[in-house]
């Protein structure tokens, strides 16, 4: 809008539809120790389903171990590991098919970030390790406290998985482990 009124309730239909452009657009959650949005680490299955309000579904329900996702489908890439029935860890992954999750760690790093920028946003705190399970996959710690953290996957230079959870779980390299 330049210097004055595009007509009656014009000029506020352009600032709403702006503001609903701003606020609406796919703004990423934050994934930390503690969980992902409303859903927390520790929380049972049937609680996570309740703040999700949608089923989670994936492995065998009698399994110690499992991962699982939302049963409607939306946000394929985010899976929830399940351990005596609670969330112990939650993954951040690139959907085989559908748009990646907009989730970031609490120093703004998501899928596709480069080595330089989790450098830069986390400084000396960035160690590669190599992954047991994956000659080419790096893990790097990023935040942690009290028997919990956040994880990030490195492969050809960029973060290509997000993890957040207890340990031992955290650590667990295929999933379930």
């Amino acid at each position: 809008m330049r210097g004055g009124s595009t007509g009656r309730g014009g000029g506020l239909a352009a600032v709403v539809a702006l503001a609903v452009g701003v606020t609406g657009a796919a703004r990423a959650e934050t994934l930390t120790p503690q969980g992902l949005g409303k859903v927390r680490i520790g929380m049972s299955l049937s609680a996570a389903e309740q703040v999700l309000s949608a089923g989670l579904s994936g492995g065998e329900a009698g399994e110690t171990c499992r991962m699982v996702g939302r049963a409607d489908g939306k946000d394929p890439g985010i899976f929830y590991m399940i351990e005596k029935g609670r969330i112990s860890r939650i993954d951040i992954a690139a959907p085989a098919k559908g748009e990646a999750p907009r989730v970031t760690t609490a120093r703004g790093i998501g899928l596709g970030a480069g080595l330089d920028e989790v450098r830069r946003r986390y400084g000396a705190k960035v160690k590669l390790e190599r992954a047991d399970s994956e000659p080419d996959l790096r893990l790097v710690h990023v935040e942690a406290s009290k028997g919990r953290g956040t994880v990030l996957e490195i492969r050809d230079g960029k973060v290509s998985g997000l993890r957040s959870g207890l340990k031992p779980a955290l650590d667990y390299s295929e999933g379930c482990s």
